[in-house]
């Protein structure tokens, strides 16, 4: 699969080469692209714990201390077939902006924070969540066992897929607990329990489940998984598979990081779905709870489990397969995208259609929607809601995303990403490109945001420079104007100057680079071309977007598919000048209206539908 990003010489000697009246206007249709035990009887007397300490079971519990040229921006968010890539053409542009003197002054510098000492300020406590199952090593249909959800300072056992929580002390946290088809919770499925700094180990109150009959099943995983929440919004997990009738589960995918659990202060959003992947991680087994604070039936979440007949990336571009061809006429492909959307929201989880559709009959608020999520692929923003009424079919005007603030986040941590956004200074990676590989709109581009925030150029665009730039100090905005590639294992990469690449891989072993993020959490705009299509090409996530997610980005702004260069400059002018003029207008509104261009019989480009906030629907520049 290949993108193109970018690749540029000096800005004087790319000057001195270039006969301006000599160059062809690049084609107005190019495009760009781009997460206390206790002993209790069961079935098997002895009861061993599956757990940590499941040798120490007693009444009290335990102490634990191409290369193509020019065109089309092409760094887009979701991974899709080979075959949907097509040749790169050819891009020139004109500019009179000198590269070399584009930049503002460099931003004071100053010294980065020592994470312990900002803990500490902000009242923070590091612990490891758990979760044990006191029964039979191997369960069987009829079963019932004892879930113990915890929080402590030891290490994640064998089994547990866990992450550290920096949680702020006196936090009153909410778990939700969700099971595979083989169980039946018996009693309360959720629990609030307060976090004191005092406490090295803090207890949910305990959950019961029963092993189902086996005709019951539904082919998923056994699994059990605990979901925190603050404030209504998901805040971390932790998730076991389970041993059933002596088969052993399937291999879990390994904890990568600490997250924080932080009181956000503001309100929930209308609509919050949560979305958890089955610790078997096969791409098509989930947990969906839904909650809305407007109705009292999901004020405290719906729980619902949504397994799919195929792995979604392969679903959605099954529904997308139209919009993608190359036989695909221009004046065809809105009408394309409309059925796609309609067909995606039907295979979305049924607990959000019954939300959604209630939230609409009520009456109630509906104005943000946030998306938090383990499951990469489906874009909740294109979506168009529809149902019968009478036998008759019935269907909203626009998608989701436009009628609607969306803030998604895919995130394997499930954490709710902030809403506090500064905007203050900057870096540009614009690489200069030669010939055919020319960026129309790039330079103006760069100068548009060097002159709204302070910053640098980073020159040359090599990958020594930007990696000991962004190693180094951190920036609140970091904006890319660019070529790239994206292959069949999902590593994207920007071509960048003197032949070097940086790759979605390679960022993350940038160093410095992580502790710079933590510092200072940056907004990522990828602003991405390819070329040479006429129609969108669809491709991967588990990319930039995913990397940037991981490092500690605030929010990550790219398309989901190749978009045309004219407009995606207008998108980031807009952008921008919407930051600019209205404070804290949320960033997801923004893309509303923008999108809102692309269902527009005056508009309708879609390029304007193709742009996606990752972040949270409130979140704005402060």
């Amino acid at each position: 699969m290949e993108y193109i990003f970018g690749l540029r010489t000096p800005v004087s000697e790319r000057l001195e080469s270039i006969d301006i009246n000599a160059i062809t206007p690049a084609s107005s249709d190019t495009r760009r692209s781009m997460t206390k035990p206790r002993t209790h009887w069961f079935t098997n007397d002895t009861a061993p714990k599956i757990g940590p300490h499941s040798d120490k079971l007693k009444a009290s519990p335990p102490s634990r201390e191409t290369k193509s040229a020019g065109g089309k921006r092409g760094l887009s968010v979701l991974r899709w077939s080979k075959t949907l890539l097509g040749m790169l053409s050819k891009r020139a542009a004109t500019t009179g902006v000198d590269f070399d003197n584009l930049h503002s002054p460099s931003p004071e510098e100053h010294e980065e924070p020592n994470r312990a000492d900002a803990a500490k300020t902000q009242g923070l406590i590091e612990r490891i969540p758990h979760l044990e199952i006191a029964g039979p090593i191997s369960l069987r249909p009829g079963d019932r066992a004892i879930v113990h959800v915890y929080l402590d300072t030891l290490p994640a056992t064998d089994g547990e897929v866990s992450d550290p929580i920096s949680v702020v002390a006196g936090s009153e946290v909410e778990v939700t607990l969700l099971t595979s088809s083989h169980f039946q919770i018996e009693g309360a499925d959720a629990a609030k329990f307060v976090v004191r700094a005092e406490d090295p180990r803090t207890d949910a109150p305990e959950f019961q489940v029963t092993v189902k009959a086996t005709d019951a099943w539904d082919g998923d995983s056994p699994a059990i998984t605990a979901v925190f929440f603050v404030d209504g919004r998901p805040c971390g997990k932790v998730a076991r598979s389970i041993v059933i009738n002596g088969i052993p589960p399937n291999p879990e995918k390994k904890p990568d990081g600490k997250v924080s659990i932080v009181p956000n202060g503001g309100p929930p959003a209308d609509l919050t779905v949560t979305v958890v992947a089955n610790p078997a991680n096969d791409g098509r087994q989930f947990w969906c709870t839904v909650t809305s604070p407007h109705l009292s039936k999901f004020q405290a979440g719906v729980r619902q489990r949504w397994n799919l007949q195929d792995v979604t990336q392969k679903l959605v571009r099954g529904y997308m397969d139209k919009f993608t061809a190359q036989n695909t006429k221009k004046s065809q492909l809105i009408s394309e995208l409309i059925g796609a959307g309609k067909l995606i929201y039907g295979a979305s989880p049924k607990i959000f259609q019954e939300a959604f559709w209630a939230l609409i009959d009520a009456g109630a608020p509906l104005q943000t929607i946030a998306i938090v999520s383990e499951e990469p692929f489906i874009p909740w923003e294109l979506m168009i809601p529809t149902r019968r009424i009478d036998g008759r079919p019935v269907e909203r005007d626009n998608p989701l995303g436009v009628d609607f603030q969306i803030g998604r986040w895919t995130d394997v941590k499930v954490i709710a990403p902030t809403r506090q956004i500064k905007l203050s200074d900057c870096y540009v990676v614009a690489p200069r490109y030669e010939g055919g590989m020319l960026l129309k709109h790039s330079a103006d581009e760069a100068k548009l945001i060097l002159t709204q925030y302070r910053g640098d150029l980073i020159t040359p665009a090599n990958f020594e420079e930007v990696q000991s730039k962004l190693g180094s100090m951190s920036r609140s905005l970091i904006h890319f104007v660019c070529h790239g590639e994206d292959s069949d294992t999902g590593i994207q990469l920007i071509r960048l100057e003197d032949d070097d690449e940086l790759t979605s891989s390679n960022v993350l072993g940038i160093r410095g680079l992580s502790k710079a993020f933590i510092a200072n959490p940056p907004l990522i705009f990828m602003n991405a071309c390819q070329v040479g299509r006429t129609v969108p090409s669809l491709v991967g996530l588990g990319g930039f977007v995913s990397s940037f997610i991981e490092l500690g980005a605030t929010a990550v702004i790219a398309p989901l598919w190749s978009v045309e260069d004219d407009i995606a400059h207008e998108i980031a002018t807009e952008f921008y000048s919407s930051v600019k003029d209205n404070p804290g207008m949320p960033f997801a509104k923004i893309f509303s209206q923008i999108r809102a261009k692309a269902y527009s019989s005056a508009t309708g480009k879609d390029t304007y539908a193709a742009y996606c906030f990752f972040g949270d629907p409130y979140a704005g520049a402060i």
